[in-house]
């Protein structure tokens, strides 16, 4: 946004080098960089289509970018032409990429998401009404990388935790909806009511963050599973998409069937 605003060479050099450190460190970091090189062309829209020259140090944050990131740029291009050559073996498709991701950014609860989304909405009006450029950002960091996984989810494995980089987007225009409703409440109370009801509806799903495991616990399920194979017996580790199917023309050592195991479940 400084570079954005400030139009000097420095920030928008910055802005490549601090992009191409962030998709160094995950690949779908590319996603959020191609939307604020694209909110940066439509609100200097008029003055490119003015004064060419004005895109100039834009353009020298994407050469930037490309420059200090060549390497991976290569790689990823190899690994996104195998990873959607062929239909994706686990992860989510379709639209419950979407609701699934809302769903896990919201607390997943169906119950926090309904008034998190009221309240997103709100939100990007409010910001829509006070400063568009800001809002246009914010809808654009939601709405294009939900939009992208919509369409890769079918051909390549796409799972929620891909988008954790929506959070501050997301929990800003959620916040964002603030102002807006002291305007209609003009009440202290009502806001301090409604902090207190969302701790509340929150301690739940807090309090078991810690102590529930949120992941397959491999290291725990290796003690259960020795006690159920023996010596000689093969081990099958299935993605969680082929768990279920059918597999032949394997046998354990002993003549009996393999054991199957995907994602913490016993086949």
């Amino acid at each position: 946004m400084k570079a954005s605003r400030s139009d000097e060479t420095r920030p928008w050099v910055l802005f490549g080098l601090f992009s191409a450190v962030a998709f160094w460190m995950h690949f779908y970091a590319i996603v959020p960089v191609a939307v604020l090189i694209l909110h940066a062309l439509l609100t200097r829209a008029g003055e490119i289509r003015s004064d060419v020259r004005s895109a100039r140090n834009l353009v020298l944050s994407v050469v930037t970018f490309v420059v200090a990131s060549l390497p991976l740029l290569i790689v990823t291009i190899n690994l996104f032409l195998v990873r959607t050559a062929s239909a994706p073996t686990f992860g989510i498709q379709g639209p419950g990429v979407v609701y699934q991701t809302l769903l896990q950014i919201s607390g997943s609860s169906d119950w926090i998401l309904i008034p998190f989304l009221i309240l997103f909405l709100i939100g990007v009006a409010y910001t829509w009404r006070e400063d568009r450029d800001g809002a246009l950002l914010l809808i654009l960091m939601m709405a294009l990388p939900l939009a992208a996984s919509l369409v890769l989810s079918s051909r390549m494995p796409m799972l929620p935790r891909y988008l954790i980089y929506l959070l501050p987007v997301y929990f800003i225009d959620v916040a964002s909806a603030y102002p807006g409703l002291y305007a209609l409440v003009r009440d202290g109370r009502a806001v301090y009511l409604a902090v207190a009801a969302a701790v509340l509806i929150g301690t739940p799903f807090l309090a078991t963050y810690y102590t529930t495991p949120q992941k397959d616990d491999w290291r725990g399920f290796s003690t259960e599973l020795a006690g159920m194979t023996g010596e000689g017996d093969l081990v099958v580790v299935l993605p969680r998409g082929l768990a279920g199917r059918e597999h032949t023309g394997c046998r354990g050592a002993h003549g009996d069937p393999p054991l199957c195991v995907g994602s913490g479940r016993v086949e």
